[in-house]
């Protein structure tokens, strides 16, 4: 791994960090709860699609997996999965908080999370891919 990409990847991590502990959580007072998907006030549909997307990440990794022994798989290939797992169930949990309870803005967490996996899995993709 580039050096360039750590360098990156911590400056990445650094200012989620700071975004949720300082301006969400200490400026804007905004509570986080906890990430379950069985919350008692989600919406089923939210809960159906969080499920469609892990079954479709076990698929997806047994899938790159299954193809010979797993050596000759990029880095990319084999992140894949886990960034896109993360990537839509965060975005999915942050709509529903923005259309179930827009006036608590716990959102912000959700979507920040899913931009932090996205903007590290295209360093890696421009980087090492």
């Amino acid at each position: 791994m580039h050096s360039v990409t750590i360098v990156g990847l911590a400056v990445i991590f650094a200012a989620y960090f700071l975004f949720n502990g300082i301006y969400l959580r200490k400026k804007r007072s905004i509570k986080m709860l906890p990430g379950s998907i069985f919350l008692k006030d989600r919406n089923v549909y939210g809960i159906l699609l969080e499920l469609a997307i892990f079954a479709g990440f076990v698929l997806a990794v047994v899938a790159i997996y299954m193809k010979g022994d797993g050596t000759e798989i990029s880095l990319i290939a084999r992140i894949s999965p886990f960034a896109a797992l993360f990537f839509l169930q965060t975005l999915v949990r942050g709509i529903g908080e923005w259309r179930s309870h827009r006036e608590e803005e716990r959102y912000w967490y959700e979507w920040s999370a899913s931009s932090t996996v996205f903007l590290a899995f295209t360093l890696l993709l421009t980087m090492e891919g």
